[in-house]
């Protein structure tokens, strides 16, 4: 066999895992196939295609021989005579393949090549299921199924990079047999393990380098082999994988090839992966095995999500690598295409990038990896990494790197598997309970069981802990009845395994057929959650049943009950009798944001004993985590509930946290808060402190946990409102603790104030009620609550009625003193008092006869409020503290505003703020800076006052007056002036009390010239010339221009002034006379417009001289000169077209000429003549003019000498087409498939001359069409019934055809519709229509009559008992349809339809005797309703019996006596049991018998006819007496010691264990039937034994064993004490128990204890240094006790203070300091003006603070034992701060503006400054910059500064560049402007607009424009309209056009009236708009003659009158 070696070049993939070590630690990988990752289910093949395994298909294909096919004794099979080959499959289902024999695939698990049903629906090879080698998250492995190995190469790698010289390097795979039948016996020839061979080839030279053979690789082991996760028996051993590698040499440039080889046998199953080559190095590289998780976030992409992968390089990575590079670059890529190809994802890459979170689609499966190297700097890191990525390895062979594992950029569904750390949403685990207690479950769609009720029953449910202990359930016998009650049944504990766990405990019967019923658990969990996550709802659920068989459904529900999510548990043996989670994964659509709902329903199909309990209910988020923290009770994390203590105990018990390391990890500004539950459901806020003390009422289980969140805001939203405001908060819940206390004895509530003072202070005006509020600060009831009053200090209480809460609203009129008491029981809270005192309210008077101006010399003024009411104590004038009610004004500033507020307290009551300003009359500031202008004729002076000074000076009352020549003008403050001659101005500026000033202006007045220029004519031809008339009402005028205008662009003609220019123009231009600004601006007359015409000229396409008739010409003229006024065609002369070109089909000799008229230029004029040649004719004839559809047409035709015809048709007589070009007389026509009503024909033969073409006349041929019908199926009626048949044809149709119908040989009808007889048979019928053209159309009809059901019904039985099912037999032949119904047996009442059910067998379990049938309603066919007979089932009642009660216990050889009565049922056979055995009795229902075994059960048995038996039974326990002997192993112990008694008891069957500590009284301690009882003692006793049933036996007592005990003793001394110099100390002991002795020791200087001089438990000592005291107790049979403590004499430091400033700015912070070394007994105060000092902090030695008014700090000190250290106090003077502004101001050029500052209060000092200078030191300042300027103004207040800037923005006036018409009536104003928008008013009463288009302009008219900004700033220009004379022409003919006066439309106002030679008035024309005049009158065309007119023009109020000619050219 010829062996074929194929070379396998594969791309690099990635590194999975770290090879062991086997010599060295310093192998590092550089190169790795490790087959990347594949999804679960999935088999991939390589991602370059051209790599396969060779000799191989990939599952996809299928294998072919390329040979022969032959038969192998040897194999005893067919085989290859030659090599196998690959195609691809052309059927089936893209990667569902096998891998048989031959095969290969790539997959996560050898699980997806055995089983592909999850995919596929198929299975494939028998693998055992196992993972990568590396344990990677989907990583793959090639599988391969091979036959029979002999060398052939599976797998080949070319290694091409640069290798390090004369390295060592090691070749390793990894590889495992996977066949699940095989095994690894050597002497099994039939174990075929896979055995390879691994080859290092030089692929230059082809030498073997190195070699290595496998031999027989392991078997995985086959346990479990059809589990994917790797088997039930998966481990470590079970599912190794072997390691194979041989070592060589290599050398730089050598080209190597790494090679597998095959040379297995038998089944030669096997997986490879992690193909390696690692190079020895000196230093060892880790390989980086990366993690990944996928988190799903919000966003505004277009699903509304954005999927994140986080990538991770384990931790020990950098810092090995940092041992070789000190610059790590890791470079991280992503793969598209499964790693065929890299690319770069450089946004994330790096130097020292071990962690990145990369944005993935999961549209597009995509992989990631991460290379790493280093270098010298971080540069050369890049670089190598970039060379790396780009080549496979680095330039330099030798140096390090590595890659690492594939990792999928993770699916968007992360891993919805159960996680004990998963991140937890919602949770319910029903906290802890004391064994005994039971409580409901709002979630809980069954019946609570009340702890009082008969028993568990089917439907109850409970919560609880124990449910042996909590739930009395009923016992029952096999058969289901009653057989007692227990407690013992179904002992568990909560799945968490902590003390008192509390669970959901259950009890249903099977699944109902009504949905609602099966609901067993629902319950909603409000909205919204996070977006864009999966989530899981969990439980825990543990079924009592050891034979299981319950199923249970789960479904998840949006809040309108759609469904989101379902799954379905099946409980068997394999998950009963211990707890078992359910997971159930669901997502929520993307914008939802409700909340879910899930429910637990009842799928059991027949158990009718189902107890199952359920717990640790939770929603998480899919594929993420939260911290975990969790609290203990008292410090004690080994309880979960603590119960049985007195609530009075002391100290109370606490809980707190226990461990919350991994959120500070996590989140280091975590929070957390404190929730409670008295029920474990409803969870309420408690607290935010570290831990909370219980207290609560006797008997309430009061349930604590602790919320965890991200931050302490949301962790006290979730604890108050059960969820964060944001959904996707890190949250979570600790573990639930309870405890409960028991009552034992009255506990006084107490009470405290939650005011911080008892005293408070009010005013008389205050309105609003003051509230007291006390609170509880234990947990104890309260019965009644109570509040006092009294006048203050009278102590004459009063009960406030209705004041019975602790809150208390009042408001007293006077001081009054309050009292508040509490009682519970007997006990009553402390008293509890508050004081409110009164105060009269302050009022002052307003000022009065101030006016609130001031002048700037008035220092010294005084203004001062009167006190009407109150005691005031303080004043303030603008917050500042005075001594009176007075205040002078000094410093008097002109133009400053003083504003003053003023208000005053005692402390208590605050006056109102009185408020006044009073304003510094501010001097004139100089305005004007010109005072001599010119103005020209028309025009006027604008002298424009600063409008913001204007406001100013307005606003303080000072007024502006104008005077022109001496005489008042306004009195306003900006004012235009008229001017017509030279003239003096002059304003005067006066305020009211203080100042007057005067401004005079001086004004010149120049007149301006008037313009105008002229033309002869408006147009002319290009070359001729044209005058221009000049005239000016100024001579010599300086400037003089004549300017043309070209688009736009003007151009000067002339500069001499002269009256005519004579010009010849050679383009249309404007031209008019302009002259420069003198002074009084630019003039320019109007403008003239001249139109220069150009000359036309025409090319013109070949006409031919002559053409055949029924051609067309085309004739066609372009133009190469100007652009023509009007052009036209004419034909023989008449005009036929206005277009350059048309189309025309002459019929004989014709003339045509082009006309082109270009205005003044000569008109251009072209002639055609065209001649037309006629041809002869055809015929064509039909022979038959009417045919079927679809039948030829016959045709004839004669075509005279014509050598070649062609037949032609159409079915419109316009479109033909040919069918056939025969040269023959006679021609036949098919016609076409679509049916045609008409078709046409005719003949086209060739002609002569110019005539090629001839034509026939056309022949018509009419076509009928064939009756097409849509004929009935064949139909089935009822017996009896008649049938319509009809056809919708129309009268025409009909009118074609003759019809028939037959049947049974005879015709029945000759109409078209025909309607049958009554039928009893089935019957046919024949319909056939006949026509003359067409052929017959025939149809048979079958008819099938059917007859009606008949129905039956018998039962399995008649008779049965109560409870018993029947099952009726219906039979009901082709019914679709049934009802079942019943009714009593007497035939009395309604019927009752008990189904619908159309099945042959029914089972029915009747309840009463009833009678039974069916009935069937009809079909379509036969609607008429049927019934069966009656069937009678007879039902008897069940039998029912009681017995006597009977004694539960008798002593042996009592005699019993019993009786039964049967309550129900019929019976007359009954029979008594004794054990089970049948005893006799001489009365049927009575039974005398004496009872010996204990117990003896006696049983009443009732038999039936039809009903089971009923069995009643009692039990009677049997009691004897008997010898008893009670002993001690000890007569004397101490306390709480054991000691055990021995019991001889014989043959008793009752004992009691009795106890006695008077010898005397005896009580019963324990009733075990043991023969030893071992006991803790408590105190000394006597104990002996007694025996006696239940008092039916006479008692029996053993001997009395005394027992003395000890009594135990504690001491306890105070806690070791530190006490200040010379201070006395109390030492006092508590002692428990009796000691014998008490001594009192100290220590001694050499450390033993000597006697001291004390005696007794209380002692008052002052100790002068440190010495320590015992107290010992002396036992006779308990060990000695004793306590010690030490007293110490505290050593006080010395304090100091240090502050940072003694002045500083308000807002300014300042440093306190002390050295004191005993921070924790530092505090802070302050005392700001004359307050009283307020504590600031306390325990700290630094502090910052922020003073707001002149403060005083102190410092106080404690010592260690809180003796005093004294106190410091420090002064720190505080400024009030400066805070400014401005406002930016925008001004016109040449306009001041005032510069106020904003927010001014007190201050020092001004100054303000523009362009580096200082300009004034005002308050407020006027300003005149020339240019955009920006201002800065300084305060200062002492140390306070502050700031503002102003920008004051000069904007240029805008002003009119232009204004041109450039349209009818419209003028385009341009402008230039620095502001947008611009205003215009064009002067004609519209309003101003932003239009720059000046429409609806009337001609002859004057218009000032004027143009403005938004600041005000604005120009004006004059606009002149020219007058545009009219021309009315003389004549005008209508049929040329219509009579139309030129330029009439240029006026609005314009009126034409005409007028017959008779005055009769014919039309009244609009001149504006109207087309001119027709010639008609009342749509009659008016005669050839002459016509007045009448024409008035508004405008220019002229009138024209006159007459023209109207000349008709017909």
């Amino acid at each position: 066999m010829r062996k074929i070696y194929v070379l396998l070049v594969v791309e690099f993939f990635l590194c999975l895992c770290a090879l062991k070590a086997q010599d060295t630690e310093s192998w590092n990988l550089v190169w790795r196939e490790d087959f990347g990752v594949a999804e679960d289910t999935l088999i991939k093949n390589f991602a370059d295609r051209s790599n396969s395994v060779p000799g191989h298909c990939f599952i996809d294909d299928e294998r072919f021989c390329n040979g022969q096919i032959v038969w192998d004794a040897a194999s005893n099979s067919n085989i290859c005579d030659g090599f196998y080959d690959c195609r691809p499959k052309t059927t089936g289902a893209s990667g569902c393949g096998s891998i048989d024999d031959g095969f290969y695939g790539i997959t996560s698990n050898t699980w997806w090549a055995y089983n592909r049903w999850a995919s596929c629906k198929n299975n494939a090879g028998h693998f055992v299921a196992g993972k990568d080698h590396t344990g990677n998250k989907n990583g793959a492995m090639l599988v391969i199924n091979s036959g029979v190995g002999e060398g052939d190469p599976i797998f080949s790698k070319k290694i091409e990079f640069n290798l390090c010289d004369s390295r060592e390097y090691r070749f390793v795979i990894y590889v495992a047999s996977i066949t699940a039948y095989g095994n690894d016996d050597p002497a099994d020839p039939s174990g075929g393990n896979a055995d390879l061979e691994m080859n290092v080839i030089n692929a230059t030279t082809g030498k073997v380098v190195e070699t290595i053979r496998t031999g027989a690789i392991p078997y995985w082991k086959a346990e479990g082999w059809g589990d994917a996760g790797g088997g039930i028996a998966d481990t470590e051993a079970e599912r190794k994988w072997s390691e194979y590698s041989c070592e060589f040499v290599a050398n730089d440039g050598d080209v190597l090839e790494l090679q597998v080889t095959n040379w297995g046998s038998g089944y030669n199953d096997f997986a490879i992966d992690d193909i390696s080559l690692y190079r020895k190095d000196t230093e060892e590289v880790p390989d980086p095995i990366i993690s990944t998780n996928t988190i799903a976030s919000s966003s505004t992409t277009v699903d509304g999500c954005i999927f994140m992968a986080s990538f991770k390089v384990p931790d020990d990575v950098l810092p090995a690598w940092k041992n070789i590079y000190d610059n790590v670059y890791f470079l991280w890529q992503k793969s598209e295409d499964d790693g065929l190809t890299w690319q770069n994802v450089l946004d994330v890459s790096g130097i020292e990038k071990t962690s990145v979170d990369i944005e993935v689609d999961k549209e597009i499966p995509t992989v990631y990896r991460v290379i790493i190297t280093g270098g010298s700097s971080e540069t050369v890191a890049e670089e190598q990494a970039l060379y790396i990525a780009q080549n496979g390895a680095p330039k330099d062979g030798c140096a390090y790197y590595s890659i690492s594992n594939t990792l999928a950029g993770v699916s968007p569904t992360p891993d919805c598997s159960f996680s004990e750390s998963a991140r937890i949403v919602w949770k319910e685990d029903f906290g802890v309970m004391d064994s005994f207690s039971t409580r409901s479950f709002e979630g809980a769609a069954l019946h609570y069981y009340e702890p009082t009720a008969d028993g568990f029953k089917v439907g109850d449910y409970v919560v609880t802990s124990a449910p042996d202990s909590s739930i009395k359930k009923i016992k029952q016998n096999w058969d289901g009845t009653f057989l007692g009650y227990d407690y013992d049944g179904k002992s568990l504990q909560d799945p968490s395994g902590k003390t008192n766990g509390a669970f959901l405990y259950t009890y249903f019967g099977k699944k109902s057929e009504e949905e609602s019923e099966n609901i067993l658990i629902e319950k909603t969990i409000k909205g919204p959650f996070c977006k864009c996550k999966s989530f899981n709802f969990s439980f825990q659920f543990y079924d009592f049943n050891e034979w299981a068989g319950e199923n249970l459904d789960v479904v998840i529900l949006d809040d309108a009950d759609n469904l989101l999510a379902s799954s379905s548990i099946a409980i068997s043996n394999s998950n009963s009798r211990r707890w078992v989670r359910s997971v159930t994964p669901f997502v929520l659509p993307l914008n939802y944001s409700g909340g879910i709902k899930f429910r637990i329903l009842n799928a059991t199909p027949s158990n009718d004993w189902n107890y199952i309990s359920f717990d640790d209910f939770q929603i998480a988020v899919c594929g993420e985590t939260t911290p975990k923290g969790s609290i203990q009770i008292d410090d004690n994390p080994s309880l979960s509930l603590l119960n049985g203590f007195s609530c009075n105990e002391e100290p109370l018990h606490t809980v707190n946290k226990l461990d919350d390391s991994e959120w500070k990890s996590a989140f280091p500004d975590y929070g957390f808060a404190w929730q409670y539950s008295e029920d474990g459901g409803d969870w309420s806020f408690l607290s935010d402190k570290p831990s909370v003390t219980h207290e609560a009422e006797a008997g309430v289980l009061v349930n604590y946990r602790m919320v965890f969140a991200e931050t302490a805001e949301e962790a006290l939203n979730i604890a108050k409102n059960g969820k964060p405001n944001d959904p996707c908060t890190i949250y979570g819940f600790s573990n639930i603790v309870g405890l409960k206390c028991k009552d034992d004895g009255c506990r006084a509530p107490i009470f405290e104030f939650e005011m911080e003072k008892d005293t408070m202070a009010i005013c008389s005006d205050i309105e609003e009620k003051v509230t007291l509020s006390v609170v509880q600060k234990n947990k104890t009831n309260v019965d009644k609550m109570q509040w006092y009053s009294s006048p203050a200090d009278k102590s004459t209480w009063t009960a406030i009625e209705g004041a019975t809460e602790e809150t208390l609203s009042v408001l007293p009129a006077d001081s009054t003193d309050y009292l508040f008491i509490a009682l519970n029981d007997t006990c009553y809270s402390d008293s509890i008092f508050a004081r409110i005192n009164v105060h009269e309210m302050v009022v002052f008077d307003e000022l009065k006869n101030e006016s609130g101006v001031l002048c700037d010399f008035d220092d010294g003024y005084e203004i001062t409020y009167k006190l009407l009411s109150g005691n005031p104590t303080e004043f303030f004038w603008n917050d500042t503290k005075a001594e009176s009610a007075s205040f002078v004004f000094e410093d008097l500033v002109e133009n400053d505003s003083i504003r003053l507020s003023f208000y005053a307290t005692d402390g208590v009551c605050l006056s109102d703020v009185m408020k006044d300003t009073f304003w510094v009359e501010a001097r004139t500031q100089f305005v004007w800076n010109k005072f001599d202008y010119v103005v020209c004729e028309g025009g006027v002076l604008e002298l424009n006052f600063p409008q913001d000074l204007a406001d100013y000076y307005e606003s303080i009352a000072w007024q502006s007056i104008w005077e022109m020549d001496g005489v008042e003008y306004s009195r306003n403050y900006s004012e235009t002036f008229d001017i017509t001659k030279k003239t003096t101005l002059k304003q005067i500026l006066e305020s009211e009390i203080c100042y007057s000033e005067e401004y005079v202006f001086n004004v010149d007045f120049i007149a301006k010239p008037e313009l105008s220029l002229s033309a002869e004519n408006d147009s002319v031809c290009l070359g001729a010339s044209v005058v221009l008339n000049a005239t000016s009402s100024v001579e010599d005028l300086l400037g003089w221009q004549l300017v043309k205008i070209v688009d736009g662009a003007t151009e000067i003609v002339s500069t001499e002034q002269k009256e005519a220019y004579t010009i010849e123009p050679t383009e249309s231009a404007s031209y008019f006379i302009f002259i420069p600004d003198n002074g009084c601006g630019e003039f320019s007359s109007d403008t003239v417009m001249i139109v220069v015409d150009k000359p036309v000229d025409y090319t013109f396409e070949t006409v031919p001289e002559k053409i055949c008739a029924g051609d067309e010409v085309t004739l066609k003229a372009t133009s190469i000169g100007a652009e023509a006024k009007s052009i036209q065609w004419l034909k023989n002369g008449t005009i036929v077209s206005s277009e350059l070109s048309f189309e025309d089909e002459p019929s004989e000799l014709t003339a045509y000429q082009f006309e082109a008229k270009a205005g003044k230029c000569p008109v251009f004029t072209k002639t055609f003549q065209v001649d037309v040649e006629v041809s002869s004719e055809l015929t064509i004839t039909v022979v038959n003019s009417r045919v079927c559809e679809g039948d030829a047409v016959a045709l004839s035709a004669t075509y005279g000498d014509s050598k070649s015809i062609e037949w032609q048709y159409s079915t419109d007589n316009v479109n033909f087409k040919s069918f056939s070009t025969d040269l023959s007389e006679e021609q036949s026509f098919a016609q076409e498939e679509e049916f045609k009503p008409t078709y046409f024909f005719r003949l086209k033969a060739e002609g002569s001359g110019l005539c090629p073409v001839v034509y026939s006349k056309t022949v018509k041929v009419e076509v009928e069409p064939k009756l097409e019908i849509e004929w009935d199926e064949d139909m089935e009626v009822c017996k009896g019934s008649s049938v319509n048949i009809n056809f919708g044809l129309t009268e025409a149709e009909q009118a074609l055809y003759d019809f028939s119908w037959t049947s049974e040989g005879a015709v029945v009808s000759n109409e078209m519709n025909y309607k049958t007889p009554d039928l009893e048979k089935s019957v046919e019928y024949t319909f056939e229509a006949k026509s003359e053209v067409c052929p017959v159309v025939s149809h048979t009809f079958g008819i099938t009559v059917q007859s009606p059901v008949e129905l039956t019904l018998t039962a399995d039985k008649e008779n049965i008992c109560e409870g018993e099912e029947v099952s009726f037999t219906a039979v009901f032949g082709t019914a679709d349809e049934l009802k079942w119904y019943s009714i009593s047996e007497n035939g009395t009442g309604s019927a009752e339809v008990i189904s619908t059910d159309l099945v042959a067998t029914k089972n029915i379990t009747p309840t009463a005797s009833k009678l039974y049938w069916i009935e069937y309603g009809g079909n379509d066919v036969c609607p008429q309703t049927v019934t069966s007979d009656f069937v009678l089932i007879s039902v008897e009642e069940a039998i029912k019996t009681k017995l006597s009660d009977a004694p539960d216990a008798v002593c042996y050889g009592t005699e019993v006596t019993l009786s039964a009565t049967q309550t129900a049922g019929l019976s007359d056979d009954h029979e008594w049991l004794k054990n089970g055995v049948v005893v006799t009795s001489d009365e049927e229902y009575a039974l005398t018998d004496t009872p010996t075994e204990n117990p003896t059960i006696y049983s009443f048995v009732t038999k039936g006819v039809y009903c089971k038996s009923d069995t009643q039974s009692v039990s009677v326990a049997v009691e004897r007496s008997a010898e008893l002997t009670l002993s001690s192993d000890f007569s004397e112990l101490c306390q709480d010691e054991d000691f055990t008694l021995s019991a001889e008891f014989g043959e008793a069957t009752i004992l009691n264990w009795e106890v006695s500590t008077d010898g005397a009284n005896f009580v019963k301690f324990s009733d075990e039937l043991v023969a030893t009882q071992k006991i803790t003692a408590e105190k000394s006793a006597a104990y002996r034994l007694s025996t006696a049933g239940t008092g039916v036996c006479e008692a029996v007592y053993s001997n009395i064993v005394n027992v003395d005990v000890e009594e135990k003793v504690t001491i306890t001394l105070p806690n070791d004490m530190l006490v200040c110099p010379n201070a006395s100390v109390d030492l006092s002991a508590e002692v428990t128990g009796k000691p014998a002795l008490l001594v009192w020791e100290k220590k001694a200087e050499e450390g033993e204890f000597v006697a001291a001089d004390l005696s007794g438990l209380k002692h008052t000592l002052q100790p002068t240094e440190t010495i320590t005291y015992r107290l010992t107790a002396d036992m006779s049979v308990c060990e000695d006790v004793s306590d010690e403590v030490v007293i110490s004499v505290d050593e006080i430091p010395v304090l100091d203070i240090v502050v940072g400033a003694k002045e500083l700015c308000e807002g300014d912070d300042v440093a306190l300091s002390s050295s004191y070394p005993l921070v924790e007994n530092l505090k802070w105060y302050v005392k700001e003006g004359n307050g009283s000092f307020v504590e600031l902090q306390s325990g700290v030695s630094e502090l910052v603070v922020t003073p707001k008014k002149d403060a005083t700090y102190k410092v106080v000190a404690t010592s260690e034992a809180d003796c005093d250290a004294g106190e410091l106090m420090e002064e720190v003077k505080v400024y009030e701060p400066v805070e400014v502004s401005l406002e930016d101001k925008m001004i016109c050029e040449k306009d001041s503006v005032l510069l106020k500052i904003e927010g001014l209060k007190k201050y020092d000092e001004i100054t303000w400054s523009a362009n580096g200078a200082n300009i004034a030191s005002d308050a407020t300042i006027l300003v005149k910059p020339t240019a955009t300027t920006t201002y800065e103004v300084l305060v200062k207040n002492g140390l306070c500064e502050g700031t503002a800037m102003a920008q004051v923005q000069v904007i240029a006036t805008p002003k009119v560049v232009s204004c041109e018409e450039v349209s009818n009536k419209t003028y385009q104003v341009v402008v230039e402007s620095e502001l947008q928008p611009v205003y215009y008013d064009y002067g004609d009463g519209r309003e101003p607009t932003t239009s720059d288009l000046f429409t609806n302009v009337g001609y002859g008219k004057s218009y000032t424009i004027t143009v403005s900004n938004e600041v005000g700033c604005s120009s004006s220009y004059e606009l002149e309209t020219p007058t545009y004379d009219i021309v009315i022409p003389p004549y005008f003919v209508p049929e040329n056009g219509s009579w139309k006066v030129e330029n009439l439309d240029r006026y609005n106002n314009a009126k034409v009236k005409i007028y017959d030679r008779f005055g009769k008035l014919l039309v009244e024309l609009d001149g504006a708009e109207s087309e001119g005049w027709d010639g008609t009158y009342q749509g009659k065309k008016m005669p050839s003659t002459d016509y007045w007119y009448v024409i008035t023009i508004g405008e220019l109020d002229k009138l024209y009158s006159g007459h023209f000619t109207l000349m008709r050219g017909y």
